[in-house]
């Protein structure tokens, strides 16, 4: 299994395109030790951030988006909406003449404005955000408990690993078993 997430990493970076790999297994099986050895072995390599799919609350659809933003961003708690904004704006390449609107559609992703935005622009502003992150190094995004996810959070990995070009990306997503009986046509390569 290491293996095979070694050479997908490769593959990312080789192509310079997003790469979904999802670890599917019962509790106690040994997928957090693997992903720990993984992650450890590319911790200076790459940029890694992680975010967690939670069973309950109200608005958590994005949560873990709302998680890896924040660890990319450095956005504490304590921050104010447009703190955390103008953290987030910096995260994209000042030459990129669409970084206000990735930043804008990021916020509103996360619950830091109030904003209206079609889901298709949520999705586009998150994989233009993947990208600027994976620009300088590899990008590797740890989504855990995806068997916990909302469909359009789903719908969202399989929109970045689907579309993101010119970067090298890899989802890494952990699952328990019950992600194939809810979605029996999940994407990206299985680690069971």
């Amino acid at each position: 299994e290491l293996a095979i997430l070694e050479e997908t990493l490769a593959d990312a970076y080789v192509t310079q395109r997003c790469r979904l790999v999802t670890v599917v297994g019962e509790p106690g099986v040994g997928k957090s030790r693997l992903i720990h050895e993984f992650l450890e072995e590319h911790e200076s390599e790459s940029v890694t951030l992680r975010g967690r799919c939670l069973s309950y609350g109200d608005a958590i659809t994005f949560w873990p988006i709302a998680e890896v933003v924040r660890m990319a961003a450095g956005i504490a708690d304590e921050d104010s909406p447009e703190t955390a904004q103008k953290r987030i704006l910096d995260l994209v390449d000042p030459t990129d003449t669409e970084r206000e609107q990735v930043a804008q559609r990021v916020a509103a992703a996360i619950g830091l404005t109030d904003a209206q935005v079609p889901v298709s622009e949520l999705f586009w502003g998150i994989r233009r955000l993947f990208e600027a992150l994976a620009e300088d190094r590899p990008l590797i995004v740890l989504f855990d408990d995806i068997h916990d996810a909302a469909p359009t959070f789903l719908e969202l990995i399989e929109h970045i690993a689907d579309l993101s070009r010119g970067a090298p990306i890899l989802l890494l997503c952990v699952a328990r078993t019950e992600l194939l009986d809810t979605q029996p046509g999940w994407g990206g390569g299985m680690l069971n």
